[in-house]
């Protein structure tokens, strides 16, 4: 079993959360990291967190299914942006 980790999405917390759900769903582990929370958590809030500052990390043997998930999301987002402006 391969135990290291790799990010497959960074994003804000809504869409990091709307991802894992599909993960989870699924049945892919993941982890998020919030950096904004971290830094509470720390006893400091970063006066700088940039827009992204959410991620989304899954085992290695899940990278591909996990990036397949996430691009059939793109596409399907690409497509209602598309169909709602013609």
């Amino acid at each position: 079993m391969e135990d290291k980790i790799t990010q497959v999405f960074s994003g804000t917390l809504v869409e990091v959360e709307f991802i894992a759900q599909i993960m989870d769903d699924n049945g892919i582990e993941y982890l998020i990291r919030d950096q904004e929370r971290e830094s509470r958590i720390a006893g400091w809030v970063a006066d700088i967190i940039p827009q992204k500052q959410c991620s989304l990390f899954v085992f290695e043997r899940d990278y591909d299914v996990a990036m397949n998930l996430i691009e059939e999301i793109s596409q399907a987002e690409l497509g209602e942006e598309i169909e709602d402006e013609i």
